[in-house]
């Protein structure tokens, strides 16, 4: 007949691709196929999380948020008794018996489960939300069957069954009366499916691109730890109408934006926030920035262009990276008084002289934005001290007597029987 599929073309390719397999000849078997495929359904079925790849078997019933180990029940179908060989001669079995099995959950499954996402025996009857996951995802996710004497049925077991995990549906091609399958193990899927709260999943392998202005929407990656890229090129990607963006990423995971992206609402950020290049924060005078936290900026200049600079501390400390290890050289609050010249400002300071142990003045000497240990005073402070006591003929400079410091730059005043005055320059 022209145009028809034989019954081996149609039988390949309903198999392959329930497998997750295209068809690209039909003496290949499913695992021979190098070309992946699968069934198109709509986002209300697909996993918005993937199945987690497992290293060992979860406990039963336990669970991490996205699968679930759950004992199963199996309950013939009505209807599925008939001779495999009369039906496909190449079929072994030749007794009339059931061919198909519809998975339930125990009649005890809310007593184990902490989820509870269904019904205590639950049955598998095409509902869109109770989803095996298929062994597509690992090795450790086919089904566990057992018989009525709790013996397991293997894959590579003569009765050659397939579970198909969407429907629950096991299928038995070559049943056996001394094989019955009863019961058994298997993973549910108890994550969120793509069509909840307008998520756009996004595979490793895959990317996604929304056309026009996007709004009210969430994107998820979900890809493999370590792999995932969010990638906006171009374009304005616009979070408004108060709706969260929730990015959990793996090390070495990124986001990049080629473009401008606007955040209308809150944009909360987890963990450490690392910027290259200039960063702007406000867009008019009359925005504010708090930060709750310290803030340490590190570079070689702080500009801060402000009318008015408040600082709640009655101290300021200078020269803090020195420790106990004070570094040597001058210290101190340099005022500009005039423009630049020679690409330099100059200014009136007020800092310590470290050579002279004191405190100094210097005018249009400075270098108002340099970063120098040193500078020259125009005007010395002095200190005045006045006691009672009547120094030693020869007050000692660098002294200690009766309680004063003789030292350079001071006045020494005796308001004594001796009123003597004192200066050591």
């Amino acid at each position: 007949m022209a145009n028809a599929k034989t019954n081996l073309t149609q039988t390949n390719i309903a198999f392959k691709k329930l497998v997750g397999k295209a068809t690209t000849a039909v003496t290949k078997t499913d695992t021979a196929e190098s070309i992946g495929s699968l069934v198109q359904l709509d986002t209300s079925v697909i996993f918005n999380q993937r199945p987690t790849a497992l290293g060992a078997h979860l406990d039963m019933y336990a669970n991490n948020g996205i699968i679930e180990r759950v004992e199963i029940d199996f309950t013939p179908v009505a209807g599925t008794i008939y001779n495999a060989n009369s039906a496909d001669s190449d079929a072994e079995s030749t007794a009339n018996e059931t061919h198909a099995y519809v998975a339930s959950l125990k009649d005890n499954y809310q007593t184990f489960s902490t989820v509870d996402a269904f019904e205590n025996g639950f049955t598998a009857t095409g509902s869109d939300d109770f989803q095996f996951v298929p062994s597509s995802y690992g090795f450790r996710y086919v089904p566990e069957l057992l018989d009525a004497s709790g013996t397991t049925i293997t894959t590579g077991d003569d009765i050659d069954w397939y579970f198909d995990a969407f429907s629950g549906i096991l299928f038995v091609q070559d049943p056996d009366p001394s094989v019955v399958p009863t019961s058994g193990s298997a993973y549910l899927y108890i994550g969120t499916f793509a069509s909840e709260s307008g998520i756009i999943p996004v595979d490793t392998l895959q990317s996604v691109t929304t056309a026009g202005h996007q709004t009210s929407q969430s994107i998820q990656i979900s890809g493999a730890a370590g792999a995932e890229t969010l990638l906006v090129s171009g374009g304005l990607v616009d979070f408004s109408d108060s709706t969260n963006v929730s990015m959990s990423f793996a090390t070495a995971s990124q986001l990049q934006v080629l473009g401008n992206a606007d955040v209308n609402s809150n944009l909360n950020v987890d963990g450490t926030l690392a910027v290259g290049g200039n960063v702007t924060l406000g867009t008019t005078v009359s925005d504010t920035v708090t930060i709750a936290g310290d803030l340490f900026v590190n570079g070689a200049t702080t500009n801060v262009n402000v009318a008015n600079l408040n600082i709640e501390d009655k101290f300021i400390l200078l020269n803090s990276h020195s420790g106990d290890n004070a570094v040597p050289g001058d210290g101190g609050i340099i005022i500009q008084t005039s423009g630049s010249t020679n690409g330099n400002s100059f200014g009136t300071a007020l800092f310590w002289d470290q050579s002279r142990d004191r405190w100094s003045l210097t005018h249009s000497s400075s270098n108002a934005e340099g970063t120098g240990n040193e500078a020259n005073p125009d005007v010395v402070l002095t200190t005045t001290q006045i006691t009672t006591g009547v120094p030693s003929a020869t007050p000692p400079l660098f002294g200690d007597e009766d309680g004063v410091d003789y030292a350079k730059g001071q006045f020494y005043v005796d308001n004594g029987d001796a009123h003597g005055l004192y200066v050591y320059i």
